[in-house]
């Protein structure tokens, strides 16, 4: 009876109003299943135009194992029915069923063709293109990502008059091959100048964005940039709530995002360095109502133990995380997941005190760094030979062509004399003709004459002009590359400095008791030069951000003498024999700024190694106090040292400037550290009037403009 009703009550044509009063009914009886419901509903159905939603629908419905073949059937449903809107849809939940598949890209673009030329097609041909690139590239060994990376960037520099879409595809692939290959540095930039392009399509457009986002919030976050990685997670739950807004308005009452949403905010609370307690309460919160309502995520009991081990971190609870995060580490098969968890454990172990995991998760972390710089060290030294071989030969080519160059302005001025010397010549010959015969006339006829070389001659000092302009922005592009070649150097040191400073510890751990001291005091000597290195190193690389203005802040709330105490502790070890180091707010209520902790970490790391460096007996007072109107702070850093001579209290703040040419540094302290300072809106000063050693003042406000 039921279905000679409904097939009455098609035969009036009223198919759609059936279908929403059926869901209606369905979502309101109890111990109904919607995909049974919807399976005897679509049975009655002989339209294709009214089949498609009610399939939609028995697909949300249905289990998402089994939801591929159902998709290909709304597919070629949509397309005799001529819904090509419908067909876009099938194809891009199917992009995801396929996606590792390589065989099924060109079946799907196959498929794309059914659908007339438009916008939307485009977009959803580069959406699929780039799907699947994306799991093929992971696959490549990594000899031949590298030469698809070099090529792919030499194509994309060459072809200066390419589509928007075109754009957006090389530089999806370049980032793809970037996050396996290179350092961040360039990936970064290219992930940044792509998400430019992504944010400037139609706003309907949320397959492309969603692809993009969830690639970007990841490869920030490896990268430590916690904040761009909150923003492309919350870039991404917008493109989720958009969806749900557009499944609505088509009348898909059983689609949702759940999964996709819970993993955002499982990806936000991992950057619980820059949120406050407040916002990790609420997303954990959050993700536990998602759980709560969705059967799937409650099933997934992986993925809530990294939650929760996320959340204990978060909440410094590092004794309840450790034995949920050696859990973790059992499962070897995702690369990225152990070697993150193996990080989260060092922490967790060392700020617990359990030395037998941190011991544990150290030996974990030098095997991966040992298996590293195995898999990594020819590849890296080639680079670095060919880096070295073109700036050689990029060298050898400038000096050429400035000789080259010096040669032929001589040449032109040998010759511009000629011509003077000519023309002088010939001035006075014409001088005496014109006396002699009509002077008048003849004397306005050369003044013509004259002025026309003279033009001839600015013409020419034009050009030469235009070539020294030339050689100056080669002469540029040499020293940008011999940066780069040193930035490579550097970055290649740091690997191996930090497995030595974590071996040194592992053998003073392991050593007998008789002769750990023995040991330790070796281990700190190595610990302490290491550390110096280091701080090299770390000068050099962000000296040309720092210089050019593209070196970021992060500002964050952050107790003063917690960041002083942490200070001195680094400082400490770098005192002489005999020489006390005093905190002067020692004891003093704990007060809160607004600003960068490790730039004035940095900056007063600086002024004690500086006053520890150059003072041999006697006292360094470290202290801050707050300006009477509370808008800013001075910190203060005073030593007994050999001061500072008279005439130098500024040529001290300048680049590879140092008071004693034989003490260790390479004098970029203090200009760091006024470059910081000026970053921070501060200033970093001298005290001239104090005589007895030095005294550094660093002036700083507590909540700046930018915050």
């Amino acid at each position: 009876m039921m279905k000679v009703a409904i097939e009455h009550i098609l035969s009036g044509g009223r198919r759609l109003l059936l279908t929403v009063i059926l869901i209606t009914w369905w979502s309101v009886s109890p111990g109904m299943n919607p995909a049974d419901s919807l399976s005897q509903v679509l049975a009655t159905l002989t339209s294709s135009a009214d089949s498609v939603p009610v399939m939609f629908d028995l697909v949300d419905c249905t289990h998402f194992a089994k939801r591929r073949g159902m998709l290909e059937n709304v597919y070629h449903t949509a397309k005799r029915a001529g819904n090509h809107e419908a067909m876009l849809g099938a194809m891009f939940q199917l992009a995801s069923f396929y996606e590792g598949e390589k065989q099924m890209e060109p079946v799907l673009l196959e498929m794309l063709k059914g659908v007339p030329e438009s916008d939307a097609r485009k977009r959803m041909k580069l959406y699929i293109k780039l799907r699947f690139a994306s799991y093929e590239i992971r696959d490549l060994a990594e000899s031949e990502r590298k030469m698809k990376l070099l090529d792919a960037l030499a194509k994309y520099k060459e072809n200066t008059k390419l589509t928007m879409y075109e754009r957006i595809e090389y530089l999806f692939y370049l980032c793809a091959y970037l996050r396996n290959v290179a350092d961040g540095e360039l990936l970064i930039k290219y992930l940044r100048e792509l998400r430019g392009l992504i944010e400037g399509l139609p706003p309907d457009e949320l397959p492309l964005r969603a692809l993009f986002y969830t690639e970007a919030a990841m490869n920030f976050f490896k990268n430590n940039l916690y904040e761009e990685a909150i923003r492309a997670n919350k870039k991404m739950l917008d493109v989720n709530r958009r969806f749900d807004k557009l499944h609505e308005s088509q009348g898909r009452k059983f689609r949702n995002y759940d999964g996709t949403t819970y993993r955002c905010y499982h990806n936000i609370l991992m950057c619980y360095d820059v949120l406050s307690d407040e916002e990790v309460e609420m997303y954990y919160n959050r993700m536990n109502d998602i759980v709560a309502n969705n059967d799937r995520l409650t099933s997934n009991a992986n993925l809530r133990r990294q939650s929760h081990i996320i959340y204990l971190m978060a909440k410094k609870r590092f004794r309840e995380a450790i034995p949920l995060i050696l859990t973790q580490l059992e499962d070897k098969n995702n690369a990225d997941t152990y070697s993150y968890f193996v990080n989260v454990l060092i922490k967790a172990a060392r700020e617990a005190g359990d030395k037998k995991n941190l011991r544990h998760a150290l030996r974990i972390r030098n095997t991966l760094l040992r298996e590293r710089l195995e898999a990594n060290s020819d590849l890296r030294l080639q680079e670095l030979q060919t880096i070295y071989e073109v700036n050689r030969l990029q060298e050898k080519n400038r000096k050429l062509a400035n000789e080259n160059h010096r040669i032929d302005l001589e040449h032109k001025r040998r010759l511009v004399e000629w011509i003077v010397v000519v023309a002088i010549l010939l001035a006075g010959c014409l001088i005496w003709l014109l006396a002699m015969y009509a002077r008048t006339r003849r004397l306005a006829k050369k003044l013509n004459d004259a002025q026309l070389r003279l033009i001839e001659e600015r013409n020419s000092l034009l050009s030469t002009h235009s070539e020294l302009i030339e050689a100056r922005d080669k002469a540029k592009a040499s020293e940008k590359v011999k940066n780069d070649y040193v930035n490579n150097m550097s970055n290649e040191l740091r690997v191996p400095l930090s497995a030595i400073v974590e071996y040194s510890h592992l053998i003073s751990d392991f050593a007998a008791e008789d002769d750990r001291a023995y040991i330790n005091d070796y281990a700190d000597k190595l610990d302490l030069n290491t550390d110096l290195l280091l701080t090299l190193i770390n000068d050099v690389l962000d000296l040309p951000s720092m210089e050019n203005g593209k070196l970021s802040t992060r500002i964050s709330s952050v107790p003063v003498q917690e960041m002083c105490r942490f200070t001195l502790d680094l400082a400490a070890k770098h005192l002489r024999p005999g020489v006390e180091l005093v905190f002067l707010n020692d004891g003093q209520p704990d007060i809160k700024i607004a600003t960068d902790p490790n730039k004035v970490e940095q900056i007063l790391l600086h002024l004690l190694i500086n006053a520890a460096k150059f003072t041999f007996e006697g006292v360094i007072t470290f202290g801050y106090e707050l300006a009477p109107d509370r808008t800013r702070i001075t910190f203060t850093v005073t030593d007994t040292g050999i001061g500072i001579p008279r005439g130098q209290e500024d040529a001290i703040f300048g680049r590879f400037k140092k008071v004693d040419s034989t003490t260790q540094g390479n004098g970029l302290g203090l200009y760091i550290g006024r470059l910081l300072a000026g970053l921070l809106k501060g200033r970093l000063t001298l005290d001239k009037e104090y005589r007895q050693g030095a005294r550094f003042v660093l002036s700083i406000p507590l909540k700046p403009k930018t915050v």
